[in-house]
């Protein structure tokens, strides 16, 4: 039988009563590397297509008992064999005999004496007709199976998108629920503390009404006994104010009222509010105020709340005899010039010489109800919202809260704000200006051609706050010029517009996706070549090549050290 294969031999049953034409034409077909099945009879054809299906039949017309005609219907009707090409054999010459061949289902006749040529030529056609033939068979039948499998397909999807919007539902649903026990929440916690305070008031009144003589001269014990009640009725109504504080801004009921503000006198009334503690703990308290500072726009009661938290902390971790400072110094992040595009930013640093914090510790400090040491015995009390409300705070300025601390040797918490808007005002913008941009490149042209040699310029792209500044610190003490861009659309605009040495970027930045920001960075000739540093929370390897792959110089997995960055900083640069 025919394989699909060229390289196997056809399979071609000749059928005629004249044993000299079956000698002749065995003989043709073999030279030609055919199979060959001979039958004298049209019974014994039909016998041998039981057994065997052949490629091709040569069919003698005129047979006794049953004569081409007969058998060609017989194979015609039989399913096995009705698709088996049939070629008919005669010495007639008769048209009525040929059409009824053909209606019986032939594809040809040959007219004895045959040609060999001919004969050889006819069959090969017809052999590579029925090829053909089978080939379409089989791409009809395998479109087919692709057909009913895209339909499955498409049934299969449509039966997740409906469970898909199903679930969409039921989120939604659920997300209504948590916002209406979220309201409900905050409105407790607020109502809560309005309770509990009012009845606290009267405590602490009646107790320092006692402790004054109010209601005559009370002992040394009972004296103890009601500065006690005093200390512990101060500290459950600061906790209340931290709670009502926190469901404020979490509920976005809390509204700043922004005005345009001395930082100077800020920090030194905040510092006149805990001089008391101070001086009981007997610690040297050191102000580093620059003469000259701008006004910030900001709400001057939540600051100094800030900073008197931030205080009340250095004071209680910071050991008698030891020293706070707060230092006040102003930078900017987008440009290298002293005037970026926002004014720049202001920075608060309080450094105190107390216990220090454990790295482990650092990233629990900013958690509501969080406190690093929560044993029942604990020695130093908190509540744990302390530095919740201060992050919140400050960044509802639009500004950043980060530390660095070292066991036994002290912190330091910064606050960085920026000078002219926060984002709770109405003049608050967190665009680039493109008209800006353009007037301190012109500025950027000239200094670049006035200083020489000129610091590498590194821009740090992402919006992880405290990763960001702990690597700008880090960067600008090594004498890197750098620039912040919390944007994609700030980074591809800075480096569209500004010489860039390197840029750092986390791929964690919010809006489009990674691969896409870093093709827009480089997508002209003067930025293509830019050697691009990402970092990445993901391990995996196919995502390393991805990044490799789409142009980025290395690939570092967090967590990273400050160390580990300079060094790829440096080999990038060296290249």
């Amino acid at each position: 039988m025919l394989s699909q294969s060229p390289s196997e031999k056809a399979l071609v049953l000749v059928v005629d009563d004249e044993q000299t034409n079956l000698n002749v034409i065995t003989e043709i077909l073999r030279d030609e590397g055919y199979d060959i099945a001979i039958a004298n009879n049209g019974e014994r054809a039909l016998t041998l297509l039981s057994r065997e299906i052949p490629d091709l039949i040569l069919l003698d017309v005129y047979m006794p008992k049953l004569d081409g005609f007969q058998v060609c219907s017989r194979i015609k009707n039989d399913d096995r064999t009705s698709q088996i090409p049939v070629i008919f054999m005669t010495a007639s010459t008769d048209v009525d005999s040929k059409i009824r061949g053909f209606e019986l289902g032939a594809i040809d006749y040959i007219t004895k004496p045959f040609n060999e040529r001919e004969l050889v030529r006819r069959i090969k056609t017809h052999l590579q007709v029925r090829e053909l033939s089978r080939n379409l068979e089989q791409e009809v039948i395998k479109q087919q199976n692709i057909a009913a499998q895209l339909e499955q397909k498409l049934i299969d999807l449509q039966q997740a998108d409906e469970q898909i919007r199903q679930q969409n539902e039921k989120l939604t649903l659920v997300n209504l629920q948590l916002t209406q026990v979220t309201r409900l929440k905050d409105s407790f916690l607020a109502n809560m503390s309005h309770e509990f305070r009012t009845p606290l008031n009267s405590i602490l009144g009646m107790a320092e009404g006692l402790k004054n003589g109010a209601l005559g001269t009370i002992n040394k014990q009972q004296m103890q006994a009601l500065d006690t009640i005093d200390k512990s009725g101060y500290h459950l109504l600061e906790l209340i104010n931290n709670i009502l504080d926190i469901s404020k801004i979490e509920s976005g009921e809390l509204k700043l009222n922004c005005q345009s503000t001395s930082i100077r006198k800020v920090c030194e009334s905040s510092l006149n509010l805990v001089n008391l503690k101070i001086l009981q703990k007997r610690l040297q308290i050191i102000s580093m105020f620059p003469s000259h500072l701008p006004d910030i726009h900001l709400d001057e009661v939540r600051i100094k709340q800030v900073l008197v938290h931030l205080l009340h902390n250095a004071i209680k971790f910071t050991p008698s005899g030891g020293s706070i400072t707060i230092e006040i110094t102003q930078f900017t992040s987008d440009l290298s010039d002293q005037k970026s595009l926002r004014d720049g930013f202001v920075r608060i640093a309080i450094i105190d010489t107390g216990i220090g914090i454990s790295p482990e510790n650092i990233q629990k400090l900013f958690q509501p109800f969080v406190q690093i040491d929560s044993n029942f015995n604990r020695k130093y009390e908190g509540t744990g919202l302390g530095l919740a409300f201060v992050k919140q705070v400050v960044e509802l300025h639009g500004g950043n809260v980060s530390v660095a601390s070292e066991i036994h040797k002290g912190s330091c918490f910064t606050i960085d704000l920026p000078i002219t808007a926060c984002t709770q005002c109405p003049t608050y913008t967190n665009t680039v200006d493109l008209q800006k941009l353009r007037e301190h490149k012109t500025i950027e042209r000239q200094i670049h051609a006035t200083s020489s040699p000129r610091l590498p310029v590194v821009l740090l792209v992402g919006e992880n706050n405290a990763i960001m500044h702990s690597f700008f610190s880090y960067l600008e003490a090594r004498s890197y010029r750098l620039i912040w861009a919390k944007s994609w659309q700030q980074a591809i605009e800075h480096v569209h517009l500004f010489p860039t040495d390197l840029i750092v970027i986390d791929v964690q930045l919010s809006g489009i996706s990674a691969l896409d920001g870093i093709n827009q960075i480089q997508i002209e000739s003067i930025t293509k070549d830019i050697p691009i540093i990402a970092m990445s929370d993901s391990r995996d390897v196919v995502d390393r090549d991805r990044y490799l792959a789409a142009g980025v110089s290395d690939y570092l997995v967090k967590p990273i050290k400050i160390k580990q960055l300079l060094i790829s900083i440096q080999q990038r640069l060296n290249a």
